[in-house]
């Protein structure tokens, strides 16, 4: 069974961690609000959850919600996952907690293409990442292949999130913490014992989470730059084992390699 895997990092100056707190999970649904693109609009999604709860999202940009009650929480953490739809490899995640980041400030600067990682080139996610890791904790969940085919690609992607978050809270500085997780999607990690708030388009919302799709993004495709040297001929080394037209043709011609997905060909042909 595959580890969780994780590279912690943190400010200089980390802002104070404390209390605790679990509560109930539930699917809010945040299509309906207008989706910033902008750096401040990121960092503002997050800074009002944190500060006003549900409050901060009702009237014109959303119906009103009841989010959460005190205590506010002290500390958001943001968890995406890459790989979802390749046909080899595993599914990973990254969760990010950010430090208090103003928009203006050299730093603040530097991460103002802060976005989607799908939206951005691979040298921009490199870029990104490096930012990220250097002034946040982070910390990444991996789920097999063979775990995926016993479980199937949406459970083994919430325990991949899963495992990320919980690798990420060991590395903060209380043993119990005020914590409210942002997951992006629509299901909630049913085994995360903490409040949480499925985002559907969370990484084009949410700062936090996207920062944590970039830097889960940016280390899938090192491992599959890694695994392509081992398994050649399926071009991984491009494709990162999603289904490209030559991925598809490689796996015709040579068959599955020992990191394909079987349960993905149960129902296609490739």
């Amino acid at each position: 069974m595959a580890q969780t895997e994780g590279g912690l990092e943190r400010c200089d100056t980390p802002s104070a961690v404390t209390s605790k707190q679990s509560g109930s999970d539930k699917d809010y649904n945040f299509q309906a609000m207008k989706r910033p693109t902008q750096l401040a609009a990121l960092l503002d999604f997050d800074r009002e959850l944190k500060t006003n709860g549900a409050n901060a999202l009702t009237t014109e940009r959303h119906q009103q919600l009841s989010l959460f009650s005190s205590p506010k929480p002290s500390l958001l953490v943001g968890v995406d996952e890459v790989g979802r739809g390749c046909l080899a490899g595993p599914v990973m995640a990254g969760a990010v907690i950010l430090p208090e980041i103003e928009p203006d400030s050299d730093f603040g600067k530097q991460l103002s293409a802060l976005r989607d990682s799908k939206q951005l080139t691979a040298n921009q996610r490199e870029k990104l990442a490096c930012l990220i890791k250097s002034c946040a904790l982070y910390a990444f969940g991996t789920v097999s292949h063979e775990e995926i085919d016993q479980l199937n690609i949406l459970q083994a992607s919430l325990l991949a999130m899963e495992r990320a978050v919980l690798q990420v809270l060991r590395s903060t500085p209380h043993k119990t913490h005020d914590v409210v997780v942002l997951v992006d999607g629509k299901k909630p990690l049913k085994d995360l014992a903490m409040r949480q708030i499925p985002i559907s388009l969370g990484d084009t919302l949410s700062a936090s989470i996207a920062a944590a799709s970039i830097v889960a993004k940016v280390e899938r495709d090192k491992l599959m730059l890694e695994l392509a040297t081992l398994f050649p001929g399926y071009h991984l080394e491009k494709n990162k084992g999603y289904p490209s037209k030559e991925h598809r043709e490689a796996v015709s011609t040579m068959g599955m390699s020992a990191i394909h997905r079987r349960s993905f060909y149960c129902h296609s042909s490739v």
